[in-house]
């Protein structure tokens, strides 16, 4: 089976989410399971070139609206896997840049709409350049979300695409790519598309939605999650109808850890390995950790980590909202991510109230993401809503306990702990409120003075295994059921 995998960020050459995770690790368990996997992806100018190496494959144009561009294509293979190759679609104009999605401000790229259209017409121009012909297109988010309507409409009649089929994942529901009407003219749909319903959005065009009633198939990145969506206009954002509309082709599947990546007994980015069975390494990363922060703290007192873009999806304007009253108690909190201004201005301020008690940096920063992980006691993620998360998985294997909001894939993988059974993964609050919120920090301090039930606790979650080959055979069936038909 040939899967050809479109993503506008992939691990480890390009990140700002969950996306780029799932784009550098699910092709390596599928190909593992014996599929024949390509990455397509653009080439971003910050991308480390010279760690690689790279092979050219083609050279054409690609137009858009009157305007034509030069775009190269260049190869390597994925780092740990035997030969999945990664293409990058190379333009100056678009993706010569720093920044994914936004510049150093935060601020989206005003030019975006134009950027991804690029990156998709690149992609079918690519595939009438190569010998290699995919029989399943994996779009992901709503930067590939015209391909599966290219494929149906526009490019229909093209012998070259004839037996390609289409499945799109939605990895977040809140970024769908919604531009004005002009973007038809840009992406080379004739203006008889504006009054096609796929295309109608509130006066303007969206994306994500195109791609939700052309793809043949749609997955979310947990069960949970897919039942949310369609079941909630709160979750749905607007595409809850159209969601509704194709419920029979919409699968939930949750994503996986590449455990080559994050497992405390390997990782060669924590300065101290550690297992289940031997955790003295784990106490020594947190007086690293505290350390890099500047923080001190008892053995008593728990740490607790968050990595994370600082934006209100991801819970922050309850941490906002209850900072004082969190920082009250006797705890740590290092933060690592960007985001909103404000965000960044509350973290600013309470480090400056609470210079023993906080520690925060603004960046993207791999290795301390995995120090964090290895040597925080605790991890919150009081997300308000979260299509998978993928921290909360990493923590498991780390022995850092999650609380977690019970929304999406947190509610699907951690599971409260009781006293009693010695049962459970971690600590979830229901509500998504501040009472709520700190009565699972609580609850989570009150087992960790007990030094025996939060053995139990770890061990219970070290123990949990979400390695993508699971992940992997759903995909796969979901394949071949598409092929069959």
């Amino acid at each position: 089976m040939n899967i050809l995998f479109a993503s506008a960020e992939v691990t480890p050459f390009s990140k700002a989410g969950g996306l780029a995770d799932v784009a550098g690790a699910l092709p390596k368990a599928l190909e593992q399971l014996g599929a024949e996997v390509r990455i397509i992806t653009p080439g971003y100018s910050h991308i480390p070139w010279d760690n690689y190496d790279l092979i050219e494959q083609a050279e054409f144009s690609v137009t858009i609206g009157d305007e034509e561009y030069s775009v190269q294509v260049t190869s390597t293979i994925l780092p740990e896997s035997e030969d999945v190759q990664v293409c990058f679609i190379n333009n100056e104009t678009y993706f010569g840049r720093e920044g994914i999605y936004t510049d150093a401000s935060g601020r989206g790229f005003p030019d975006n709409d134009e950027r991804f259209i690029l990156f998709m017409k690149a992609i079918l121009e690519w595939l009438r350049h190569t010998d290699w012909e995919p029989q399943i297109l994996h779009c992901n988010d709503h930067h590939t979300g015209l391909l599966p309507a290219y494929l149906r409409e526009t490019h229909r009649e093209d012998p070259a695409f004839a037996r390609i089929r289409t499945l799109f994942t939605i990895h977040n529901l809140g970024y769908q790519g919604i531009y004005s009407r002009e973007v038809l003219a840009k992406a080379g749909f004739p203006e008889r598309y504006a009054d096609e319903e796929a295309f109608r959005y509130d006066g303007d065009v969206n994306f994500m939605k195109v791609a939700l009633l052309y793809a043949d198939k749609i997955t979310t990145v947990s069960p949970t999650y897919a039942q949310e969506i369609m079941s909630s206009d709160k979750f749905g954002m607007g595409l809850q109808v159209v969601l509704r509309r194709r419920a029979g082709d919409i699968t939930g599947i949750l994503n996986g850890v590449d455990y080559s990546e994050w497992s405390p007994a390997t990782d060669d980015l924590i300065p101290y390995n550690y297992t289940q069975n031997n955790m003295a390494g784990k106490a020594k990363n947190r007086d690293e950790l505290l350390r890099t922060y500047r923080l001190m703290a008892e053995r008593s007192t728990p740490v607790i980590g968050m990595v994370s873009r600082l934006v209100e999806q991801k819970g922050f304007d309850l941490i906002d909202d209850a900072l004082d009253e969190l920082l009250s108690r006797d705890l740590h909190l290092v933060i690592l991510g960007t985001g909103e201004t404000k965000y960044h201005r509350l973290f600013e301020e309470a480090k400056e109230e609470y210079p023993e008690k906080i520690g925060v940096k603004f960046a993207y920063d791999n290795p301390l993401a995995h120090l964090i992980e290895a040597g925080s006691d605790m991890y919150l993620m009081p997300s308000k809503y979260e299509p998978c998360g993928l921290n909360q998985l990493y923590s498991l294997r780390y022995g850092t306990i999650p609380i977690v909001h019970a929304a999406g894939g947190l509610a699907d993988t951690i599971t409260e702990f009781d006293p009693e059974s010695k049962k459970g993964t971690g600590f979830l609050f229901q509500e998504y409120s501040v009472e709520a919120m700190l009565a699972a920090v609580d609850r989570a301090m009150s087992t960790f003075r007990n030094k025996a039930r939060w053995k139990f606790l770890q061990d219970n979650a070290m123990r949990c295994d979400y390695s993508w080959r699971v992940s992997a055979e759903k995909y796969l069936e979901l394949y071949r059921e598409l092929l069959e038909e």
